[in-house]
């Protein structure tokens, strides 16, 4: 990974529709690998969460490779600052294109995202993490979070048996 080739593309509540339909675009293809099913589904949440469907403070981070450009896309995260969990923080939908994970493009995402929540003065933000992601809890625990809870809610405040609630406090 050649980080002066990286380009992060964020957006939020109140950027335009065109900017966030091309965000969202970007980010279909990165989560269905292929699947025509798949694109549509996330299409369909991604208009919801853009459109303000769900509520909610929101940011988008796309990570590029040398372009804003759906071919150089490599990563996405949502933070959110969930109704549905008493207005807390949270960091979600992480995902590396399959051929591109460990190489470091997970981790420049959940900086990325701490150092925007860091300049909204924010005090803690909270993840799941699937109890067999061995990668992504190796990820979030290096950079800082800790775990809270066994078993957790997810943002809509489902509740999931298999992952792990974690925290990183500013």
């Amino acid at each position: 990974m050649n980080e002066d080739c990286l380009v992060f593309d964020v957006v939020t509540n109140s950027d335009s529709k065109d900017k966030k339909m091309t965000n969202a675009d970007d980010v279909a293809l990165l989560l269905s690998c292929g699947s025509k099913v798949a694109y549509q589904q996330n299409i369909d949440f991604l208009d919801k969460w853009h459109n303000g469907e769900i509520p909610g403070k929101k940011y988008t981070i796309c990570l590029y490779e040398n372009e804003i450009c759906t071919e150089s896309v490599v990563g996405v995260l949502r933070i959110w600052q969930s109704p549905f969990c008493n207005n807390k923080w949270l960091l979600e939908g992480i995902e590396v294109k399959y051929n591109k994970r460990r190489n470091g493009y997970g981790k420049k995402l959940v900086e990325k995202a701490l150092g925007i929540l860091r300049e909204l003065s924010v005090d803690e933000v909270y993840l799941n993490v699937n109890n067999k992601n061995t990668s992504s809890r190796s990820l979030v625990t290096g950079l800082g979070f800790k775990l809270c809870s066994q078993g957790c809610t997810n943002s809509f405040g489902h509740e999931l048996k298999t992952s792990n609630h974690y925290v990183y406090q500013f």
